[in-house]
């Protein structure tokens, strides 16, 4: 598949309340006090402008480039994609070219629907893929908004070195999803919070960047539920 890194081979990889109110830095950033040291301020300062966004986004389309840079790979390969969100957890990444797929997250469940008649849907799983599915339940976190909690849960969350408002979470040590992915970093806009790219940096050196742009937040229901429709109808035509 061209629009979701799913399998690892070309499958490509990919926002919030209002900010706390009177109290800067809440509990629910993981911390029973303000923090004291300023890299815990810069990651709090991060979390509060991207769940700003985030939370309040009830759907979500917007342009997705995806670029694969890799050492087998003469030049990146890069796919245009378009992401649909619909709040609380669904999301659709479907590929513009007429013989790519669409991957359809719903939940803990993920399916790979080919835009070619006569090839079978895909059902992913844990146990086949388990760094596919843990990235699919981090993207709707970060498209839905949640606590720091929530985040947590998938590995440990830091601010990396240099400029920009950025977050990485990177999956827990030991892990199976860990063999396969090294990190998650995520680059918001530092204005409104949105996302802007997700960069998944693999074990062995490959990366994955999912760009986003033209974010058209809580459009109306019709054009979100067409979307899902379509995927809906290959679903049914290939299903699994």
């Amino acid at each position: 598949m061209n629009s979701f890194k799913l399998g690892w081979s070309r499958r490509s990889v990919l926002r919030a309340v209002v900010l706390a109110s009177g109290c800067a830095l809440q509990p629910r950033w993981g911390w029973a006090t303000a923090p004291e040291s300023a890299d815990d301020r810069r990651l709090v300062n991060r979390l509060e402008l991207w769940n700003a966004y985030a939370r309040k986004t009830r759907n979500l389309i917007a342009h997705a480039a995806i670029e694969r840079k890799s050492s087998l790979l003469h030049q990146p390969l890069r796919t245009s994609t378009t992401l649909v969100f619909r709040a609380p957890a669904s999301l659709l990444l479907r590929d513009d070219d007429r013989s790519g797929s669409t991957t359809w997250i719903e939940g803990s469940t993920v399916r790979i629907l080919s835009h070619t008649e006569g090839t079978a849907a895909k059902l992913v799983t844990s146990d086949d893929e388990p760094a596919a599915v843990w990235l699919s339940e981090v993207l709707l976190r970060l498209l839905a908004g949640d606590s720091d909690e929530g985040l947590r849960s998938h590995g440990v969350i830091r601010v990396p070195s240099g400029r920009g408002y950025r977050i990485e979470i990177v999956p827990s040590t030991g892990s199976l999803v860990r063999k396969i992915i090294r990190s998650l970093l995520i680059d918001l806009d530092p204005v409104v919070g949105a996302i802007q790219a997700i960069e998944v940096a693999e074990a062995q050196g490959d990366r994955w960047t999912l760009e986003l742009t033209d974010h058209r937040q809580n459009l109306d229901d019709a054009s979100i539920e067409a979307a899902f429709a379509d995927a809906a109808a290959l679903l049914a035509r290939d299903g699994v």
